[in-house]
């Protein structure tokens, strides 16, 4: 194939040789009928906000290279002229932007689109080429093509893009589901998500506040007045302002996301992630359009300004579902657990599944894992999942190894991890075309575990070479420790599930090294049991840390089924008496400093991977002792969305929130206290599986087959269940001693 023939017609738009940091593409186009679907596709370097006809759609981040956005615009579009306006900045840290220009002299950055509309009549496809009219500040801007989009890469990024829709709320709730889910539900389903959050005012010397009195932040100079405002919780978006002024007038914008009010305090706000703009004249409503995660905000411009600020608030960035899962029963602890998950969730969804809204802001596939686990239970979304496996950098987070002899790649779980999220999709899911699509990759993966395995049939993790003139991670695992090496659990274990599940998508392509890989499986499992069990923990440890109790390593063993029932029994019974506190499960049983401080911290990812273990063999009423201590523990110390961890204790604060790697009990809730799951892939067959310890509660689970409710209530001193499904689909329960179901097929 030549050259030509590898690329589309969608050009990189490339804007350099500019003073002013924005640039904007244009294109008008005329519809002779009303345009029945519209959407964008759009990749950038730097960031891009979206207008069509005015109308602001949603803006590109432009952090990491061939990240997508792809919108819904159907609402904006119309019989007639129509016009697309691509707003086109520099780096998404407004300081990184400013260093680069102070380096370059000019401000760089490039934009490919694919506008789609159809119509009656047909499909029509406006790719950004060099047809697209521009307008900048500055005349000596040079608009360029600077490149043109592949084939290979319009298949893996473009078409994988998870859709922004136009639509939150889906009307299309059957009945059955509302009658068995409840009122509650029914009014939850129908409603839609906020467009915009409105604070209060926190501090201020020019607005009405709420802390009267209070001392002026260090960084506000003496010379400057300011407001700062507080949304209560985090929330991610564009900040909006509304003001007055006489002339043009340059404000300063610093975002904190400190998770309790009581723990603010604005004279230590850092400059990290500011932005810097200059309102212009006159009275009206100014939209910025990096995007950021905040609590609080704060304004600051010169005391000698001709300007009168009347308010701020956010215009939220979330990725919107049309389904709505939902968890209700007679624990208000559980409930709140279950809303504090979903929202720590939706505020991670953008193009991809970020870690975090404000530092990481990408995905990790050791914690989109459980962001997906999640997501199939609160929206049913499984786009995101695609979309964030489709990315390919940074690799080490993702969780790809190009090179199978590369050894000293960070993250040796992130692999693993990886291969049993492709492992979950297809069970949600059914989708044979996502194996397909993903296959040969899961075989570079599994090539590259299996060279880490050595002839005890076990692996051994190095040290990440450290390079003292360039290193970008030396973390050997999702703890972030450097140094924690050796034979581990917690490592083999996760070797040895990634072989079970390679072995099964061999099944599914009819591949025969699936003999093979589950053999190695076999050897891992024997070769775990024999070096890796500890007589003295009567439990799992790691080799090079004996005195040790891993919870992790642990927890997973029991899960993925390398202990036996006797060994499980064992194993939850260690873990209670050298790991569990009134706070949660620690991740060591004792102190050690290079792996989050052992004892003194808990995970609550690996939290949710001992309680479900807990919920699969037997021990329900642990699973849910370990929940309200952990997650429990979070909320009474005043949790709006759930911590990257937690200190073993009852007071302290993690300093980093809204990590939804650690909302797993949303998914506990509805997965195992409610016990729906899919138990053959795409919910081909339904499990429905309750605990015996709620004695009420309603749950609804959207499916690729449909929605499923479930509720439970208490008739003459037996539970009494409620299932509403999906004609067709086929059920296996287990249910508690002598419960009676009632099925409502529709």
């Amino acid at each position: 194939m030549s050259n030509q023939e590898s690329l589309t017609n969608i050009c990189r738009i490339g804007v350099e040789g500019r003073s002013c940091e924005f640039a904007v593409l244009k294109k008008v186009f005329s519809l002779k009928e009303i345009s029945t679907y519209g959407t964008i596709r759009l990749t950038s370097e730097g960031i891009c906000a979206i207008y069509v006809n005015g109308n602001f759609v949603e803006a590109h981040k432009g952090r990491l290279p061939n990240r997508m956005l792809y919108a819904e615009i159907t609402s904006h579009l119309h019989v007639g002229e129509n016009e697309i306006r691509l707003v086109s900045g520099a780096h998404y840290d407004q300081k990184t932007a400013n260093e680069q220009f102070g380096a370059r002299q000019f401000h760089f950055s490039s934009v490919a689109a694919e506008v789609t509309v159809t119509t009656e009549s047909g499909t029509l496809r406006i790719p950004t080429d060099d047809t697209w009219d521009y307008e900048c500040e500055d005349a000596n801007a040079c608009f360029t093509v600077c490149g043109q989009i592949t084939k290979a890469e319009y298949e893996r990024f473009w078409l994988r893009a998870a859709l922004w829709r136009e639509r939150s709320a889906d009307p299309a709730v059957p009945q059955a589901i509302k009658d068995v889910a409840g009122e509650a539900y029914a009014a939850y389903a129908a409603s839609e998500e906020p467009t915009y959050a409105e604070p209060i005012v926190y501090l201020s010397d020019v607005l009405p506040s709420t802390m009267v009195g209070a001392d002026r932040p260090e960084m506000v100079k003496k010379n400057e007045r300011y407001a700062i405002f507080d949304f209560s919780r985090l929330v991610v978006g564009y900040t909006v302002l509304s003001y007055e002024c006489e002339e043009d007038v340059p404000v300063t914008l610093l975002y904190d996301y400190t998770e309790i009010t009581a723990d603010f305090n604005a004279s230590k706000m850092v400059e990290r992630l500011q932005i810097q703009t200059t309102l212009k004249k006159g009275s009206t409503e100014l939209q910025l359009v990096r995007r950021r995660a905040a609590h609080f905000v704060l304004v600051k411009y010169p005391a000698t300004a001709k300007f009168r600020l009347k308010g701020l608030r956010m215009r939220l960035s979330m990725l919107p579902s049309a389904q709505k899962g939902w968890f209700r029963c007679e624990d208000e602890l559980l409930n709140r657990m279950w809303e504090v998950g979903k929202y720590t969730l939706q505020v991670n969804k953008h193009q991809e599944y970020e870690s975090c809204p404000r530092n990481e802001m990408k995905f990790f596939s050791g914690d989109g894992i459980m962001d997906a686990l999640v997501d199939y239970y609160a929206y049913g979304d499984s786009g995101l999942t695609d979309a964030s496996l489709s990315y390919t950098e940074p690799y080490i987070s993702v969780g790809l190894r190009p090179d199978e002899h590369d050894r000293n790649a960070a993250l040796w779980d992130y692999p693993a991890w990886r291969m049993i999220m492709y492992h979950n999709h297809y069970l949600y899911t059914g989708d044979r075309s996502f194996v397909e699509f993903y296959y040969k990759e899961m075989v570079q993966l599994i090539r590259w575990m299996i060279n880490r395995i050595g002839s005890d049939d076990l692996v051994y993790q190095h040290p990440v070479y450290f390079d003292v003139f360039f290193s970008h991670s030396d973390a050997t695992e999702y703890s972030c420790s450097e140094h924690r090496l050796g034979r581990k659990t917690y490592l083999n274990v996760l070797f040895y599930k990634s072989l079970l599940c390679m072995a099964d998508f061999a099944d599914l392509m009819q591949d025969k090294r699936a003999i093979e890989w589950r053999e190695l499986a076999a050897r891992m499992k024997a070769a775990i049991n024999k070096v890796l069990w500890s007589e003295q923990f009567e439990a799992y440890y790691d080799q090079q840390q004996p005195d040790i109790l891993p919870q992790e390593g642990n927890a997973l063993a029991v899960l993925f089924d390398v202990a036996d029932e006797m060994q499980g029994r064992k194993v939850f019974a260690a873990l209670e008496k050298y790991n569990w506190s009134p706070y949660g499960s620690a991740m060591l049983s004792r102190e050690v400093k290079h792996t989050r401080g052992g004892i003194s911290s808990i995970s609550p990812l690996m939290c949710t991977y001992e309680a479900e273990a807990r919920f699969l063999h037997g021990d329900e009423k642990g699973a849910l002792e370990l929940m309200r201590r952990c997650w429990g523990t979070m909320l009474a110390k005043g949790a709006e969305t759930f911590w990257e961890f937690t200190y073993n204790n009852g007071s302290d604060r993690w300093p980093i929130p809204a990590h939804s790697w650690s909302a797993g009990c949303t998914y506990l809730l509805s997965a195992y206290v409610a016990g729906i799951r899919p138990a053959k892939e795409g919910y081909g067959k339904l499990l429905f599986a309750p605990v015996a310890e709620l004695t009420e509660f309603e749950c609804v689970v959207p499916t690729p087959k449909g929605y499923v409710a479930a509720s439970c209530r208490t008739k003459e001193g037996a539970l009494h269940y409620t299932l509403a499904l999906p004609k067709g689909m086929a059920l296996e329960t287990k249910l508690p001693a002598g419960a009676t179901l009632e099925k409502q097929y529709y």
